[in-house]
């Protein structure tokens, strides 16, 4: 059995503690080699930590994907309408040629963030400056929302990131949890296979492989 495999270990650990817990003779040949109550509160400790480790892992990872998918189709959306409302105002604004300057749309930017960033400043002109676009299918209430779209698509894109350090911090502090865990096992199982050297079933009901003589 690979213990670093994570169910494996907590197997394990489970095993130790209730095929102990169980079997007052078991704990009692055990406590004679040292492995007492102490160190099975650890365990049980440890188990729980682990455990709550994982979820939250599991959690965090669950939601740093779900709001990686809402980003990606809001972008997809946002940009496209950035797209078409520049298009529009360049043909509304074509004999203006400084107002359309002010609007820095000459060239759209190619990274997705950077677009995003010029989609908040070319609305946000657009209503600072009280250009009116409703002739050419453009609503103010759709610039006001396309404004509000970009905006909230940066504070997600902050979000994510936050969400992102404390996933990873999450991993980290499951692996050491983990590890532990791991150690605390291979004592029970070093202190075990001494203590019921001569009793290879109950060595086998802590999961415990018995070499067979041959």
């Amino acid at each position: 059995m690979d213990l670093r495999k994570q169910n494996d270990l907590v197997e394990a650990v489970s095993l130790a503690i209730n095929n102990t817990q169980n079997h007052p003779e078991r704990k009692q040949q055990l406590e004679t080699f040292g492995f007492g109550t102490a160190q099975f509160t650890s365990g049980k400790n440890l188990l729980k930590e682990f455990t709550q480790k994982q979820v939250t892992q599991v959690q965090l990872q669950n939601e740093q994907w779900a709001l990686s998918q809402q980003i990606s189709a809001s972008l997809e959306a946002m940009q496209g309408q950035f797209k078409e409302h520049v298009r529009v105002t360049h043909v509304a604004l074509r004999q203006d040629a400084a107002l359309l300057h002010s609007l820095k749309i000459e060239r759209l930017a190619s990274r997705r963030w950077d677009c995003v960033r010029q989609a908040v400043y070319f609305y946000g002109q657009l209503q600072q400056q009280n250009i009116n676009l409703e002739a050419y299918g453009i609503a103010a209430k759709e610039v006001q929302q396309a404004h509000k779209a970009a905006q909230e698509l940066l504070q997600l894109k902050e979000v994510r990131a936050d969400k992102k350090s404390l996933a990873e911090n999450s991993t980290e502090e499951k692996r050491k949890a983990q590890a532990a865990l791991y150690q605390w096992v291979v004592d029970f199982r070093t202190i075990a296979r001494m203590a019921f050297r001569n009793q290879p079933q109950t060595l086998e009901a802590f999961g415990i492989r018995v070499r067979t003589k041959v």
